[in-house]
């Protein structure tokens, strides 16, 4: 029945924890939500997270209109979702509480995340090559193809090849202030808080990052072996190419800039 309310559960739900500290750390009344984004019969897909839960009667009942949120993965509502799960993480460490999802589960979704945008395909392809990625609005949760372009083909819509220069989401942010930690502050600092895999990744860097007018370098390595500069085992912060802070396992520094 049309303009009836549903009880289909969203990834819209998720929004509070993008508005950092809306949601106290330790808070657990909604910890339970987090187990859907990694149910197959939730919001878990092989190629992202659905809009809303696969269970539901609601779910993907129709594909007359491109723009559906009742199914598809959208990297823009996917970018919230990270966004804020990442935020979660960090603060239930600062607080010493347990987070509602762990730093590998986070991986596995923006590892999904990347994955929609350099190994999915659409309708007349324009990836250069093939098979890199098309980004557009909406992606087909378990075949990979993007759903948008793909009804406007069918249909012989004018505005079909829309979405050849599409980017709607907030990839480098994910990466440099999710992945890597980087997190500039009101007061001048800069919180650097990693959240990659400790299990499978023994050094990475971020160079060149301006923050607040300084040039800020965030290195990890644990064998102090991969990087000539600082040359050191551990995790740096350089700031203007010196060394800002460090300490010798992953976790967060805080420096002046």
């Amino acid at each position: 029945m049309p303009d009836v309310p549903v009880n289909v559960r969203e990834l819209l739900g998720f929004i509070p924890y993008y508005f950092e500290g809306l949601v106290p750390a330790g808070n657990s009344t909604y910890r339970a939500q987090f187990a859907a984004l990694f149910d197959a019969a939730g919001f878990a897909s092989p190629w992202g997270l659905r809009t809303t839960e696969l269970r539901h009667a609601c779910y993907n009942y129709s594909w007359e209109h491109g723009d559906c949120w009742n199914g598809p993965s959208w990297p823009y509502e996917t970018a919230r979702v990270l966004t804020g799960a990442a935020y979660t993480i960090v603060a239930a460490d600062a607080a010493k509480t347990d987070a509602p999802l762990t730093k590998e589960q986070y991986f596995d979704m923006l590892t999904s995340y990347v994955r929609q945008h350099t190994r999915s395909v659409a309708v007349n392809d324009t990836a250069s090559p093939l098979g890199s990625g098309h980004v557009f609005e909406n992606l087909h949760p378990d075949l990979g193809y993007w759903n948008n372009r793909a009804r406007m083909y069918w249909s012989g819509a004018p505005t079909r090849d829309q979405g050849d220069d599409y980017l709607h989401s907030t990839f480098c942010d994910l990466v440099l202030e999710g992945l890597m930690g980087i997190r500039p502050e009101l007061n001048g600092t800069v919180r650097v808080h990693p959240l990659v895999p400790t299990d499978t990744w023994d050094h990475f860097a971020a160079d060149h990052v301006l923050v607040h007018g300084k040039v800020l370098s965030v290195v990890w390595d644990a064998s102090g072996r991969h990087y000539a500069h600082p040359g050191r085992a551990g995790l740096s912060v350089l700031v203007d190419g010196h060394v800002a802070a460090s300490r010798p396992t992953l976790g967060e520094l805080i420096v002046q800039v």
